[in-house]
């Protein structure tokens, strides 16, 4: 997310140290600020729900000729409480996203919510997970499993992971 953050203008190239305490925004710029609260924007979130309302709030020529990793497109995710607020960190955005997510399971029609690591999907491929589906749901898969992908390991600084496992919620 750091090497490559996507949509994320506010947060290139910085070191992790900065990354990940930043607050998770950017000033609204160009034509956002036109938009008021109530204002409807991009993927149907409200004005106060996330940064920018607008696609593109700024000309691209404005970013001279090379865009870097979308930065004409922000999309800052605010806080769920409606408040307009930005997270405070990318961490505190994630676990409200995880916190949300884990939630799905409460609503009607849902009978269950599996959270699955990422990271075993990968080393162990995708049958184990089809067929557990094709068990509980009675209804066979119409899609190829995808095997097992030997990823290159990420290197982590032990100062990093010391960081994040003592600060994330």
């Amino acid at each position: 997310m750091r090497n490559v953050p996507h949509h994320s203008p506010g947060h290139l190239s910085m070191k992790w140290e900065e990354f990940i305490v930043k607050e998770w925004s950017v000033p609204r710029v160009g034509l956002d600020l036109n938009m008021t609260d109530g204002d409807i924007c991009q993927e149907e979130f409200q004005y106060n729900e996330v940064i920018s309302c607008n696609l593109e709030p700024l000309p691209r020529e404005h970013y001279g000729s090379k865009i870097r990793y979308s930065e004409h497109q922000p999309f800052y995710e605010l806080r769920q409480d409606g408040s307009g607020l930005p997270f405070k960190n990318i961490m505190e955005m994630r676990a409200a996203k995880i916190r949300n997510f884990l939630e799905v399971r409460d609503y009607a029609g849902i009978a269950d919510v599996w959270t699955i690591q990422y990271e075993y999907l990968l080393t162990k491929g995708t049958d184990h997970l089809l067929t557990k589906i094709e068990e509980w749901t009675g209804v066979k898969r119409q899609c190829e499993a995808f095997p097992a992908q030997n990823r290159r390991k990420r290197p982590l600084s032990r100062t990093f992971a010391k960081f994040v496992n003592t600060n994330l919620d």
